[in-house]
C-alpha cells in the first residue's frame, strides 16, 4: 500500500510525504506520484510518531475510579482491590482500548508493565502498535514476594513472544509501594 500525504508542513516547509509499505520513500515539495490514498493536509504539521515510555495499559478500564483520593489511599483501599479482581480478558480489552487511543493520538510504541503482561502483549499485537511488555517487578519488601517476581521474570523471559514489533521489558515498580 502507498500513501502519499500532500502540503503538510514539515520543518517551516509545505511539503509532500511519499508512504510505501510502511516506509517513508520521499520528502520533497509537488511529489507527482499514483498512490492508494492521497491526504490533503493543508494547515497541518507532520511530527515523528510519539511513544509511550510508561503504561498500566490494563488499567484503562478504571479510568476515573475513586480519582478525587490521595495517591497511597487510592492504591491501597481502591485500586489494588479492584486490580485484584481483574480478569486476564478484561485487562486485554482495557489494552486494546488504551492501544487505540494511542493510535488515534498518534503513538506508534508503547513500554507497558502490568499483570498478565502476555494479554497486554497480544492486545498491544492485534491492535497493530510495537510495544515492549513485561512484569511490573515490585516486592513490598517481603522474601515470598521477591521469589515471586524473580519467577515471574524468569517466564517472561522464556515465554514472552518477542518480535521486530515486540519486546520483552523488565519494569521496576517504584520503591515507595
Amino acid at each position: 500500500m502507498s500513501l502519499l500525504i500532500k502540503n503538510a508542513v514539515l520543518n517551516d516547509i509545505k511539503s509532500d510525504v511519499l508512504i510505501s509499505k510502511g516506509f517513508i520513500t520521499n520528502i520533497e515539495q509537488n511529489i507527482d506520484n499514483s498512490t492508494d490514498r492521497t491526504i490533503n493536509a493543508e494547515g497541518k504539521i507532520i511530527i515523528p510518531s510519539l511513544k509511550n515510555g510508561h503504561s498500566h495499559s490494563g488499567m484503562t478500564i478504571l479510568r476515573g475510579y475513586a480519582d478525587d483520593m490521595k495517591l497511597m489511599p487510592w492504591l491501597q483501599e481502591k485500586i489494588w482491590p479492584a486490580e485484584a479482581k481483574l480478569t486476564p480478558e478484561a485487562i486485554y480489552w482495557g489494552t486494546r482500548l488504551a492501544s487505540l487511543e494511542m493510535i488515534k493520538s498518534g503513538t506508534t510504541f508503547c513500554n507497558d508493565m502490568y499483570f498478565n503482561f502476555e494479554m497486554s502483549q497480544k492486545a498491544y499485537i492485534d491492535s497493530g502498535i510495537k510495544s515492549a511488555s513485561g512484569p511490573a517487578l515490585f516486592d513490598f519488601f517481603d522474601p515470598i514476594k521477591a521469589e515471586e517476581m524473580k519467577s515471574n521474570c524468569n517466564y517472561a523471559v522464556e515465554n514472552i513472544n518477542v518480535s521486530q514489533n515486540n519486546s520483552l521489558t523488565l519494569a521496576a515498580h517504584s520503591i515507595y509501594t
